[in-house]
């Protein structure tokens, strides 16, 4: 007879099967997302296919399903590691569907569910109490995301915790953080030196502006030449879709000997075809002038068409 234990991380993994965007998309234009754009099954995927309406809607959904299986874990009386199991089972059934030949979304909307379920103060803000007496572990910091300063770490914990120098490095020990008076590690002054130059000499909202100037303009610069572009709104990093067939690593190559480094030696890339070009650095105007013609060189074709999906290596 199977345990409870693992029938509700089976269970866990179906919800995690039932691909939102994929359904969705099926049902609305009969056609198979793993053959669209990007090739993934994910938000973003169904939001170049059907808009942002639906991208909104299927990242909702997916978060809800990565919440729903850790409920229905809790509800059947897992605890501790068994509770993150059954997110890592839900996890697995969105990147890895059965149904869909293994082949599903990235899985970043349904782990922010996993995420809000498991670490609720991640989520909760200052003046929101948050019950953790059946909270096995939680930890919140006092500011995340882009452009934000993590200030103080808080790692709430049920069980005492001991270090445990020959299981996990220092750095993570928590137990060596809990039984030290005080701060167990400190960083050294050059690197605090330049953290503080970095942010007291940079304007950051000049930047963020200058940075989205420069994207949408070599986006149109690159359009214009006949290129196509895998999400022409993104400004910060702009992927151009190479013909198929392509090496995209020997084009990059070229393009660097011309002066302009481009990304293209992930698998993920490589896959698709995809040369990105980051503008996150200290890029003035002057250094795009002649990089679209170096570029459309070096192609040789180019088409304002939206890109076939490529056959993925298996």
């Amino acid at each position: 007879m199977i345990p409870t234990n693992l029938l509700v991380l089976l269970l866990c993994y179906a919800i995690g099967c039932f691909v939102t965007a994929w359904y969705l998309v099926r049902w609305r234009m009969g056609a198979d997302l793993r053959v669209l754009h990007s090739g993934t099954t994910g938000a973003r995927n169904a939001g170049r296919v059907l808009g942002r309406a639906a991208f909104a809607g299927v990242a909702v959904l997916d978060g809800l399903r990565g919440m729903l299986a850790l409920g229905i874990a809790a509800h059947f009386g897992l605890r501790d590691w068994w509770l993150t199991f059954a997110g890592t089972a839900v996890l697995a059934g969105h990147v890895w569907p059965v149904q869909l030949g293994f082949q599903g979304g990235k899985g970043l909307a349904i782990g922010t569910g996993v995420i809000l379920w498991l670490l609720p103060l991640r989520s909760a803000s200052e003046w929101t109490p948050v019950d953790l007496r059946r909270v096995y572990l939680a930890a919140s910091t006092s500011g995340k995301g882009l452009a934000a300063i993590a200030g103080i770490g808080i790692v709430f914990h049920r069980e005492p915790a001991a270090p445990a120098p020959d299981r996990v490095p220092r750095a993570l020990d928590l137990g060596l953080y809990a039984s030290e008076d005080g701060v167990p590690f400190t960083l050294g002054s050059n690197v605090l030196g330049a953290l503080h130059t970095s942010l007291h000499q940079t304007d950051w909202p000049a930047k963020y502006q200058r940075v989205q100037e420069l994207g949408t303009r070599l986006s149109r610069e690159l359009c214009a030449r006949g290129l196509t572009l895998a999400d022409p709104a993104a400004t910060a990093v702009i992927t151009v879709v190479l013909p198929p067939l392509l090496d995209v690593t020997a084009v990059a190559d070229a393009l660097e000997r011309l002066g302009w480094i481009g990304a293209s030696r992930s698998r993920h890339l490589h896959e698709r075809g995809w040369l990105q070009l980051c503008l996150l650095g200290e890029i003035k105007s002057a250094d795009l002038d002649g990089l679209v013609d170096a570029l459309v060189s070096l192609l040789p074709s180019a088409s304002c068409a939206a890109s076939a999906p490529r056959a993925k290596s298996r």
